[in-house]
């Protein structure tokens, strides 16, 4: 349908007639001379030839979008303005342009007519709203506010026929512009859209597929905001499970369709990596079926939820099994490699690591990794011993321990017992020091065993 409005649109179709179908707000990104705003005036066919009102962004103001306050109506305690034709009041199809070029005070009245539907608190009748705008790139924008841009279901990057496009398109151009664009009819626009509204319709009342649609972005943002520091309001929840039953009523297979909506409603707008959204929805677009999830995609959802290394840690302690059975052996490799794990948790992580089947690089490191904490430890804690003063018989005595025990901690493997000292606190005081080293010196012999620093590792 866009091809017959204008030159390359054919590529955002999908997203735009969705949009345009519910009736929900967007933006069309773009930059100047790719027929935002004539694309826009011709989706008013919909609604009427007098349905339709423009406003500049960086002009237009309180009178010429709502009109002038009626002195007599203020005298008597009630806000009523003087409609002309230009105002919002009767308006269908309200386009915004330039949005980024508005300044705070217009961005605030916006947000209002946005969020609440009103102007001033007097309540419009508007069906659709666009706004269109810049890149950031341009001179004399401003930052959107973010509750503003929240408020927008979608960014629609309008395609811009520059590197690689082909003769043929721009032939396309210069007809369409020379010769005419090809008449689009009300009544075609209205059976393409009121067709996309009554499949929407019926998605909606499918409960096992909004069942799948639901568990598959619920899923997502526990993931998504687990993994990143990127605010997303929950609005943006709602907003994608409508997108996705939007873009599947135009057509798009489900799964498509909520890659899409990932795209246009969480990527462009937050600016997202499209990467890090795709990797999430491989993992769970079985949901989006109510296809039950393999035991390697149940794996990989557990993991994927999995925030710290003590969680990480734990799961592997008590999933094993399952991991190792489940996933691909250079996968598993590959989150193995990925744990960060620090201080004593090296320990337990090398302990996890003696149960696993192969990945002999992965213990390497990690008995590299405890080797140089150990030497590091050991230092600091032989520095503390040499600091020991002798005032008495029993300090006499216990020099001699301190001499036994640094001699011992300067010797590999070291015990068990004395590794597990060294990494269970990262600055033991002296007091726990000495107490540790009657534990180790009294009684009988010290450990001799390897413990879980092997030789020459």
């Amino acid at each position: 349908m866009l091809e017959k409005i204008a030159v390359g649109w054919e590529s955002v179709e999908n997203v735009f007639l969705a949009n345009t179908s519910l009736r929900k707000p967007f933006i069309l990104l773009g930059r100047h001379g790719v027929c935002k705003t004539t694309v826009a005036k011709q989706l008013s066919q919909i609604f009427g030839d007098h349905s339709f009102r423009f406003y500049d962004a960086t002009k237009d103001d309180l009178v010429s979008i709502a009109g002038i306050p009626i002195p007599d109506k203020l005298a008597q305690g009630q806000l009523e303005f003087s409609r002309h034709d230009r105002s919002i009041w009767d308006a269908k199809v309200i386009v915004v342009d330039e949005l980024t070029r508005a300044s705070k005070e217009n961005q605030n009245l916006w947000l209002e007519i946005l969020e609440e539907k009103t102007c001033f608190g007097k309540p419009l009748v508007y069906e659709m709203l666009i706004a269109t705008m810049n890149p950031d790139s341009y001179a004399s924008t401003f930052k959107l506010d973010e509750a503003l841009l929240d408020r927008f279901y979608a960014v629609i990057p309008v395609p811009e026929l520059q590197k690689d496009t082909s003769a043929s398109v721009y032939k396309r151009l210069i007809d369409l512009n020379l010769n005419g664009r090809d008449a689009i009819s009300s009544s075609d626009l209205k059976t393409i859209v009121e067709g996309i509204r009554k499949r929407y319709e019926e998605i909606k009342n499918n409960r096992e597929m909004m069942e799948g649609i639901v568990d598959y972005i619920s899923n997502f943002f526990e993931i998504f905001l687990s993994q990143s520091e990127v605010y997303v309001s929950p609005r943006k929840a709602i907003q994608l499970t409508e997108e996705i039953a939007a873009f599947a009523s135009t057509g798009l297979e489900i799964e498509k369709a909520a890659e899409s909506a990932l795209i246009y409603t969480l990527s462009l707008p937050l600016k997202i990596k499209t990467e890090t959204l795709l990797q999430i929805h491989n993992t769970l677009k079985p949901l989006l079926k109510k296809s039950s999830l393999s035991e390697a995609d149940k794996v990989r959802l557990d993991i994927s939820k999995l925030t710290d290394t003590t969680k990480t840690l734990a799961y592997l302690r008590d999933n094993l099994d399952r991991l190792e059975s489940n996933l691909p052996y250079d996968e598993c490799d590959k989150f193995l490699t990925g744990v960060d794990a620090k201080g004593k948790e090296l320990l337990l992580f090398q302990q996890v690591l003696e149960k696993v089947k192969g990945h002999e690089e992965q213990k390497r490191k990690i008995s590299g990794k405890i080797a140089l904490e150990t030497a590091e430890r050991v230092g600091k804690l032989v520095s503390k011993l040499g600091e020991t003063e002798v005032c008495s018989d029993e300090d006499t005595a216990m020099k001699e321990r301190v001499m036994a025990f640094t001699e011992l901690i300067r010797k590999m493997p070291l015990p068990a017992k004395v590794l597990e000292f060294l990494f269970g606190a990262e600055n033991p005081e002296m007091e726990k020091i000495v107490q540790f080293i009657k534990e180790v010196t009294d009684g009988d012999k010290p450990e001799t065993d390897q413990g879980l620093l092997a030789p020459g590792s």
